[in-house]
């Protein structure tokens, strides 16, 4: 034990000023690391915003391609529906018609 004995006057191993120096250089270091990491890390945020919101515009993109294609069919549709609208007057008009063919038919007898 008495072989290990250092006077207070002698620094223990690992505390000089150029260790110390290399410490800090290693803290710097691992601090830049972590501004690095930090950095990535909002990137990484912002990237993510930014995909959701593609994904919610790409949505929007497929609901306006959907209601684009009902309209379309609307379209196509109308004429469709006027001579419909056609026949089933000139239907009523035949019925009126015939309803009074009978009737005079009846009167004539």
């Amino acid at each position: 034990p008495w072989r290990s004995y250092r006077p207070p006057s002698v620094a223990p191993r690992g505390c000089g000023v150029a260790d110390i120096e290399r410490g800090l250089i290693c803290i710097e270091a691992a601090l830049v690391q972590t501004i690095a990491a930090v950095s990535a890390l909002k990137l990484s945020i912002a990237a993510k915003s930014a995909i959701e919101q593609t994904v919610a515009t790409e949505s929007a993109c497929e609901q306006t391609i959907v209601t684009e294609s009902a309209i379309m069919l609307s379209n196509a549709a109308q004429p469709a529906i006027e001579q419909t609208i056609v026949a089933q007057s000139a239907n009523e008009v035949f019925l009126v018609a015939e309803s009074a063919s009978e009737q005079t038919v009846a009167t004539e007898s």
